[in-house]
């Protein structure tokens, strides 16, 4: 009798746990919940606040002002935004000279921004600078492999969690490890590996956050090879290289995926990625860019305090210096171009016994079209924004050849640390083993042999002869990884601005007219050669 009873207790038990089952939820047989996210994205934007011409389109393009009206428009019609930065923020305009990326800060706030990662010209006015711009934003800034030896000025993280309710979002920055040679930080600061550094965190925070997105600032090559390292990476929102990713760069990982997006540069661009995704996992994506042109309505107070602005720039800075007769310019696949030729010609004035004149690409920063007429105090200040002298030195033959292979070892890929050159002609073989340098680019891990019949001032170079050479104070001091500098003898320091060797130039030589002279002839890996004076070619647009 008891054994019966037993029995129809377990079925009254089983029924009724059938019951329940039925009639109640259960999240053991839920489906996880999907959630919705924009990510808003801009990258090196370099301090262009208001409107200009972007290269030489016709229409004005960019501004903080059109670009806010567009973040206004789609965060009221979306309940989950994350507006990000991934670095070079206000650097490069006669904004940051005057005001040293405050404003920048303060209208960032002011739209809505919730997080950026610095960029290498974040530090370009050095870390107390740097202090102001972190101090005046009302967003957190985020880099994972960077410290300083004094930081109490500086406020920054190395990530941030984003709580949006329903979910997290865990948002980690990261910076270039060459950061040293970029910069003249020098011991103030020391760079990590980003990759390191980023799995220390996500294995710190991947259990309380739902997606991971990396603010990189290191560039969309580093960013492909970090995504492969680094699986547990959603969305790497890039910076550095100002490439302008029509697509997202997918890297697969099994099931999984990481998205790699990056908008251009100058502000053009607003990009948009949403994104849905469950229990960790993104089920997918939608990706565009938005232009930031004549077609969108600015945001009438936005715009009102740039204007201000504006007109204290141009008080002090409209004064024209004299005339030009050709284009000043800088669009070209990085070879050889007028701004260079510009520069050059500028110092080699005061060095009228130098045999070459070199001069880092990054260093001249304006990439809007400046046409024939009149050259303003403004468009000098534009054109090389930076601080830098000028040095004289003796280099032996061989070490400039060495800077040459430096030079070309991107090419065709055009870097920064490219060298526009006077008093120089020579060929690369692009099918010729490139130099390699070390992670941070202190160090030459191996030479290369691209560069070949080099001749100086129309002889041939002698590996062992001195030369005498000018170059910026910014590349004697190991910026851009000429470590060759450092073998250089009767090295003399001047005193003199670059600004104002332009500024003198022009002006006494007005109107001015100048035609490219030096030939860089580049061998392709069918031998093809093709000789390279000022080439008209569009940033890279990446996208698979």
């Amino acid at each position: 009798m008891i054994k019966k009873i037993t029995v129809q207790k377990l079925i009254i038990i089983f029924f009724a746990l059938i019951s329940i089952l039925i009639t109640h939820d259960c999240s053991c047989f839920a489906q996880p919940q999907e959630h919705y996210l924009t990510i808003l994205h801009t990258n090196d934007v370099h301090g262009r606040l208001e409107p200009f011409q972007y290269r030489n389109l016709k229409n004005l393009s960019g501004g903080i002002a059109g670009r806010a009206a567009l973040i206004k428009d789609i965060k009221n019609t979306n309940k989950y935004v994350l507006t990000v930065d991934a670095g070079d923020i206000a650097q490069g305009t006669l904004f940051f000279k005057f005001f040293n990326g405050i404003p920048d800060m303060q209208l960032m706030s002011d739209i809505g921004y919730d997080v950026a990662a610095p960029g290498n010209h974040e530090f370009d006015k050095g870390l107390d600078v740097f202090g102001q711009m972190t101090n005046a934003a009302k967003f957190p800034f985020v880099c994972a492999n960077i410290s300083f030896k004094d930081n109490k000025n500086i406020k920054f993280d190395k990530y941030v969690i984003k709580d949006f309710g329903n979910f997290k979002i865990g948002v980690i920055g990261i910076i270039a490890e060459n950061l040293k040679v970029m910069t003249l930080l020098g011991d103030s600061v020391k760079v990590s590996d980003p990759v390191k550094e980023l799995k220390k965190i996500i294995g710190k925070i991947k259990l309380e956050v739902d997606l991971i997105v990396v603010l990189s600032h290191q560039g969309v090559e580093n960013d492909i090879r970090l995504a492969k390292a680094v699986p547990e990476i959603n969305v790497i929102i890039g910076g550095h290289s100002h490439t302008l990713l029509t697509k997202p760069v997918i890297i697969r990982h099994g099931n999984n995926k990481t998205i790699i997006v990056q908008s251009g540069e100058q502000g053009i661009y607003l990009g948009r990625i949403d994104l849905k995704f469950s229990s960790k996992k993104l089920n997918s994506y939608e990706y565009k860019l938005i232009p930031v042109d004549e077609n969108v309505k600015e945001d009438e107070i936005i715009s009102r305090q740039v204007n201000e602005l504006s007109s204290t720039v141009h008080a002090l800075t409209a004064e024209i210096v004299g005339t030009v007769e050709f284009p000043i310019d800088s669009k070209s696949s990085g070879f050889l171009s007028t701004i260079g030729l510009l520069v050059n010609e500028a110092i080699s004035k005061n060095y009228p016994d130098a045999d070459i004149v070199i001069q880092n690409n990054g260093g001249i920063r304006v990439k809007r079209y400046i046409s024939p007429g009149n050259v303003t105090k403004a468009d000098i200040l534009e054109i090389f924004p930076f601080e830098n002298k000028s040095v004289m030195a003796q280099l032996k033959g061989k070490e400039i050849k060495s800077m040459l292979e430096s030079s070309s070892a991107y090419l065709p890929e055009v870097k920064d640390s490219f060298l526009q050159t006077k008093g120089i002609n020579y060929t690369v073989d692009l099918s010729k083993n490139p130099q390699i340098m070390s992670s941070d680019g202190t160090k030459i891990l191996k030479k290369g042999n691209r560069v070949r019949d080099i001749f100086i001032n129309g002889q041939p170079l002698n590996p062992e002869k001195y030369y005498k050479i000018i170059a910026n104070d910014f590349l004697f001091s190991g910026g851009d990884g000429y470590v060759q500098l450092k073998h250089a003898r009767n090295t003399v320091f001047s005193e003199v601005y670059i600004q104002d060797l332009i500024t003198n130039y022009i002006k006494n030589n007005s109107p001015l007219n100048l035609k490219i002279q030096d030939k860089i002839n580049v061998i392709k890996g069918n031998n093809n050669i093709r000789e390279i004076k000022v080439i008209s070619k569009e940033r890279l647009l990446y996208g698979t």
